[in-house]
């Protein structure tokens, strides 16, 4: 009997909310692959650090975003970029290839 293996992401609530929130632009090696914007923060339903895939679309209004991924984050309270989860974003650069850029959290903050 042949297995399937399901990766985690696909089994994850598309609806995230993020508290102790904070935004970063981040840039690449390659440099014909565009800057992106993440987030990262807690997520309130596990207390967990959490980082977003790129962010496609943000509304103010609702203060949620759409990431390249599909999920959708509602940001919660007010931003914080000084958060513990500030080490989620220095792990996902190391996992995933990026350098700093800037801080975005403005961008994001009603």
């Amino acid at each position: 009997m042949e297995q399937t293996w399901v990766r985690a992401a696909v089994l994850e609530v598309p609806q995230i909310y993020l508290t102790e929130w904070s935004a970063f632009i981040c840039g690449w090696s390659n440099e014909a692959k565009p800057f992106s914007t993440h987030l990262v923060g807690h997520r309130a339903a596990t207390g967990k650090s959490r980082a977003s895939s790129a962010v496609l679309i943000y509304d103010p209004l609702s203060r949620r975003a759409v990431t390249a991924s599909g999920k959708v984050y509602e940001l919660v309270g007010p931003a914080n970029p000084q958060s513990d989860a500030i080490y989620m974003r220095s792990e996902w650069f190391s996992v995933n290839g990026g350098r700093y850029v800037r801080d975005a959290t403005n961008d994001f903050a009603v």
